[in-house]
């Protein structure tokens, strides 16, 4: 019931406007974003106590008859799901009423198989490479050194690129707020990666991936990564595909299953995720191994052995005044 006077009714509209502010620091940012643009041009007048089945499923069916997989629409219906439970549970008008006064429906999702891996050749590395506009090619670039997912790589803010003593390298260190498992994630640099960010040195003083506005890259998948895909011959090829490259080439250099989970950041159950500085500098030794004729590399190409290191330029910049902290601080032992 209304606490006070008639609680007011939102549209699916409204309520993603609110969503999309209110879910603006997660890494699932760009996913809800690209759930919106599909679902509000058909579904946005829809009050929120209008949405169930009757009114999803048939905007469902019509997406599913265009090709899209079962994981894609699942996102729309869970992206929509999120926002009736926010409704109802959290969001309140300037009367303190929620805005959605009866349970949220509940929504069928889809059933179907899986889309299957789709790890990249290096020729295909090579022609997506450079196909794609500077400011995504170094994204991918750094993706498949790193194996990092796309968010992770989007909000890496130079704050995170921490000079680590026990490797003598830099270390991508995210915060348990801004990692997928809610822990302290570090990413491994190899030798690639860390030329690769030295290249964004100076582009932005916040976004170590930064757009050609200036700002946050707020997606991967775009217009942009489409046509360079096409162009390059690999129409359907998604940003987490990098992903899945890196640990395809991990596993046919022999590098042991939890060694792959570790460097990729899965969270396996029964596996610690502290690590000693032996334990982080074989990780990265894999992640060193598999860069061989490596199509990434051209991002590096023009770099002397005698570039100064991130940690020392980010210093004479007064970025900080010594990058380098404890990584116990962090939650994470050794690495």
């Amino acid at each position: 019931a209304a606490l006070h006077g008639k609680a007011r009714r939102l549209t699916l509209r409204e309520a993603s406007a609110m969503h999309l502010e209110y879910s603006a620091d997660l890494l699932s940012i760009g996913r809800y974003e690209t759930a919106w643009r599909a679902i509000l041009p058909e579904l946005g007048d829809l009050f929120l106590d209008e949405v169930h089945d009757g009114t999803i499923q048939p905007y469902i069916r019509k997406r599913m008859a265009t090709g899209i997989a079962a994981g894609t629409a699942n996102n729309e219906i869970a992206t929509i799901s999120r926002v009736l439970r926010l409704a109802s549970r959290k969001w309140r008008d300037e009367f303190n009423n929620p805005y959605l006064t009866i349970e949220p429906a509940q929504l069928t999702r889809v059933k179907g198989p899986k889309r299957a891996p789709r790890p990249l050749e290096r020729s295909e590395q090579a022609r997506l490479l450079s196909e794609l506009p500077p400011h995504l090619r170094a994204v991918a670039s750094f993706a498949l050194q790193t194996g990092a997912r796309s968010q992770e790589i989007l909000g890496a803010t130079w704050d995170q690129v921490v000079y680590h003593p026990d490797l003598d390298a830099e270390i991508l260190l995210l915060p348990a707020d801004r990692s997928k498992n809610g822990q302290p994630r570090v990413i491994l640099l190899n030798s690639i990666a860390r030329q690769i960010i030295r290249e964004q040195y100076g582009q932005n003083d916040v976004y170590v991936f930064p757009s050609p506005k200036g700002g946050k890259i707020r997606r991967t998948v775009d217009t942009a990564w489409r046509s360079a895909a096409k162009r390059a011959g690999l129409t359907g090829v998604r940003f987490h595909d990098l992903r899945h490259t890196v640990g395809f080439e991990l596993r046919s250099i022999s590098c042991p299953t939890d060694d792959i989970a570790a460097i990729l950041g899965h969270k396996v159950k029964g596996m610690t995720m502290h690590y000693s500085a032996p334990t982080c500098r074989n990780l990265l030794d894999w992640l060193e191994k598999k860069t061989k004729a490596d199509p990434s590399a051209a991002i590096a190409k023009g770099f002397a052995d005698n570039v100064v290191s991130i940690h020392t330029r980010l210093n004479e910049q007064k970025r900080n005044d010594r990058v380098e902290r404890e990584i116990d601080t962090a939650g994470i032992s050794a690495c």
